[in-house]
């Protein structure tokens, strides 16, 4: 299992790689995210961005705006076209 940090607005957030069932989970009481530890590049760097992506939803208010294909269509099009570079986790 490896460790990063991320700061998403106030909180640092700690990012691991683990051996779990979904693709990613992001805790919050914990200020977690766990990416599911073995994926492709491509599938981390996408996985990585979505539960991020949740965290802006939730953290700004909007939790109930909340969309799985939403977020999934907004991570696919900012890795696409080079805005969020997640090479170094």
């Amino acid at each position: 299992m490896t460790k990063e940090l991320l700061k998403i607005g106030p909180i640092v957030w700690t990012i691991k790689r683990a051996y779990i069932q979904d693709m990613g989970a992001t805790f919050f009481n914990q200020s977690e995210i766990t990416i599911k530890e073995g994926l492709e590049r491509q599938i981390f760097e996408e996985t990585l961005l979505h539960e991020i992506l949740e965290i802006a939803f939730i953290q700004s208010g909007h939790a109930d705006k909340r969309d799985e294909g939403l977020i999934d269509a907004i991570a696919y099009a900012l890795l696409d076209i080079g805005i969020v570079n997640l090479g170094e986790f």
